[in-house]
């Protein structure tokens, strides 16, 4: 039996520790359901990280809840090893803290350079996916009409573009006038779809503000028609000027530090359990 002060005071926190410990596994689990499941996360996500680094995103959400499971079933082995003093349990557990201790400080470090690098790409991503959409005979415009002329449509990534210009309040690619890169557009939305307000010639119409009461699910609804949405902006405000990469910059640097900082937070945690836990696997079989 575990002896002394010191010993049972390890036994106690090492309990309670796990019950924190699962705790965190099923948030993880959580999170990462929530990272794949919300359409708003989605939506950036693929606009943000273009092609396959939005598959990329995805496995790493996936990830993030096989280790939630994880730590799940490591924080049960832990907490019965505290429970019954026994020694290979522990030492289980210890060595699983150990690996998942030093992946979750990589993986922030990781993080960390894979956001600069994103930030720093992402006038070229907008840019490089806004021009499939604005060249004069793409097989995906950002607008084009339906056969009976009564309906306007979107393509996917204008669908996308659209989401970002009305969710952050920005247009086209950087800030300014002259720079949102509709401007190197070969053709005008008229073009695409005659019925549009020539106020849209230009620049979509996610691009100006949205009536006070008008939502994104009202702009875009099934079938798509933009000849109904014009009607939900208020095109005499002038449009947009904040570019949406300097938009998306801004909410990057806003999450992602706190996402990094969990997944370092939880690395301490893991560490503050193995002090813990070899503490008490020492004096297992101990005599008073």
């Amino acid at each position: 039996m575990a002896i002394g002060c010191g010993a049972t005071f390890a036994k106690i926190v090492l309990i309670i520790y796990n019950i924190i410990f699962l705790l965190t596994g099923l948030f993880l689990i959580g999170l990462g359901i929530w990272l794949i499941a919300d359409g708003y996360v989605q939506n950036l996500v693929h606009l943000t990280f273009n092609g396959s680094n939005s598959d990329l995103f995805r496995n790493a959400a996936i990830l993030l809840i096989a280790m939630g499971a994880l730590v799940v079933i490591i924080s049960v082995v832990g907490f019965v090893g505290a429970i019954i003093e026994n020694p290979i349990m522990l030492g289980i557990y210890i060595g699983f803290l150990v690996v998942i201790f030093c992946g979750e400080i990589a993986g922030g470090v990781l993080a960390i350079v894979y956001k600069d690098q994103i930030v720093y790409n992402l006038d070229n991503i907008l840019a490089s996916e806004l021009a499939k959409q604005i060249s004069y005979g793409t097989t995906t415009p950002y607008y084009s009409q339906a056969a009976n002329g009564t309906r306007c449509q979107t393509s996917d990534v204008g669908y996308l573009f659209d989401f970002v210009q009305i969710e952050l309040q920005c247009c086209g690619i950087s800030s300014g006038n002259g720079n949102s890169g509709y401007e190197g557009m070969n053709y005008t939305f008229l073009q695409m779809c005659p019925n549009l307000n020539p106020t849209f010639a230009n620049f979509p119409i996610s691009c100006f503000p949205l009536n006070s009461t008008a939502t994104f699910g009202q702009f875009h609804t099934n079938p798509d028609n933009e000849y109904n949405s014009q009607k939900l902006v208020k095109p005499n405000t002038g449009r947009f000027q904040t570019g949406c990469s300097d938009a998306l910059a801004i909410k990057l640097e806003q999450y992602a530090p706190v996402l990094i900082g969990i997944g370092i937070g939880f690395g301490m945690l893991e560490l503050f359990g193995i002090i813990f836990a070899v503490c008490l696997c020492r004096n297992v079989g101990e005599d008073d």
